[in-house]
């Protein structure tokens, strides 16, 4: 009998889900397995678990997985689906668009648009269903801004099928009853809360800790060192290669710093100069790689080189990060939700608390305006901290 042969009267479908996928079980395994039948041929996954409804939960994701592989490889597929007509609009689009626009719209159909959408041909989608699509969004709790910026690409595909001839009109849109701007303080690490997450990440690295297939090690501590002298963002770790890192040396004042020249990642690609310190954690990268036996080459991803999918590099590297932080305690001592972006905002409240820079040539050298420091990132600086330069005066 062969190990997927199911074993009679265990198949069940999958509440709420096409016939197509179930979960059964076997004689050669104690879990719940999952079955889905596509484009003339059956895909099977573990569910890991002997527990009924946890099973059903991962037969879902794993439809949703599958789905998502079919469309983005071009494997033969309903071609009137929504999420077909969303990735062939991508491709029409690319050569008038910026990359990172490209990459972002992309990340977006992947992450949310495509999972929630499926196999629904666009042309019976409807208002209702657009307002599920919010609602789903709501129950994630994401942003105001981010919920604006995925109802803008969903809009777009529904006009680029319109232009098509594809549907005969556009559905009405559900307007998003939240204000799409928030001035909400962002959460940055004290310096003692900067100590404390190294440490666990320490930690984490010596008992040899694992998550989604990626360790964590001293490159993760460094990544955080890294980000916090450099202001760049998580998605620029996405296109940061060595080749864009050039070193810089000012004989009169003995210091030296990194320019990173990498590709925009959202807004602009203006030459961002580092604090000293990154000099000596981006030396200690290039040692930890030297240990291992690698020599990076020009062309090589500055952080975690192996993944070259870097969508499931920044997946993966952002559950790592997230148990390193939930290690350390840090929110249930402060309240503090630190994720990657964290640390970028780290680096820019230290500038503006403890540096001698206005925030239009910090905006200018952080690839943001001085309006978003403004409203996002100053928000958190009392009076208190001001003080001194309150007092000061110019010689």
């Amino acid at each position: 009998m062969s190990s997927s042969t199911p074993i009679k009267g265990t198949i069940t479908p999958v509440p709420k889900m096409p016939e197509k996928l179930c979960i059964f079980r076997t004689n050669n395994s104690p879990y719940w397995w999952c079955r889905l039948y596509l484009n003339g041929r059956y895909r099977f996954r573990s569910s890991k678990t002997t527990v009924k409804k946890e099973a059903f939960n991962v037969a879902k994701n794993f439809y949703n997985e599958v789905i998502v592989e079919d469309l983005t490889s071009g494997s033969k597929f309903n071609k009137k689906s929504f999420t077909a007509i969303a990735y062939q609009m991508l491709d029409t689009q690319l050569p008038s668009v910026k990359k990172s626009l490209d990459t972002n719209d992309r990340s977006r159909i992947k992450c949310r648009i495509a999972p929630y959408f499926k196999e629904m041909e666009i042309s019976s989608i409807t208002t209702a269903d657009l307002s599920g699509f919010i609602q789903s969004m709501n129950t994630a709790n994401l942003q105001p801004a981010t919920k604006k910026n995925y109802l803008s690409l969903v809009h777009k595909i529904f006009i680029y099928a319109n232009e098509q001839q594809l549907i005969k009109s556009v559905p009405v849109f559900p307007r998003l009853k939240q204000p799409s701007k928030t001035k909400q303080g962002r959460d940055y690490l004290e310096i003692q809360e900067y100590k404390k997450l190294n440490r666990a990440i320490i930690k984490e690295a010596k008992i040899g800790t694992k998550i989604k297939g990626l360790a964590i090690t001293l490159e993760m501590k460094l990544l955080v060192n890294f980000m916090i002298n450099s202001f760049i963002r998580p998605s620029d770790l996405r296109v940061l290669k060595h080749q864009h890192i050039s070193r810089q040396y000012d004989k009169k004042i003995d210091t030296h710093w990194l320019i990173l020249n990498h590709p925009a990642s959202k807004t602009n690609a203006h030459p961002v100069h580092t604090m000293p310190r990154a000099v000596a954690y981006y030396d200690q990268l290039l040692e930890f790689r030297t240990s291992a036996g690698i020599k990076p080459a020009p062309d090589d991803y500055v952080f975690y080189p192996q993944y070259l999918n870097r969508d499931t590099c920044m997946s993966n590297l952002g559950k790592a990060f997230k148990h390193a932080v939930n290690q350390s305690k840090l929110k249930q001592t402060t309240g503090k939700n630190i994720t990657l972006y964290s640390l970028r905002h780290t680096a820019i409240m230290y500038r503006l608390i403890k540096g001698d820079i206005d925030t239009l040539h910090l905006a200018k050298n952080c690839r943001t305006s001085q309006q978003m420091i403004e409203d996002f990132y100053a928000s958190k600086i009392t009076t208190a901290q001001v003080r001194k330069k309150l007092h000061s005066f110019t010689k």
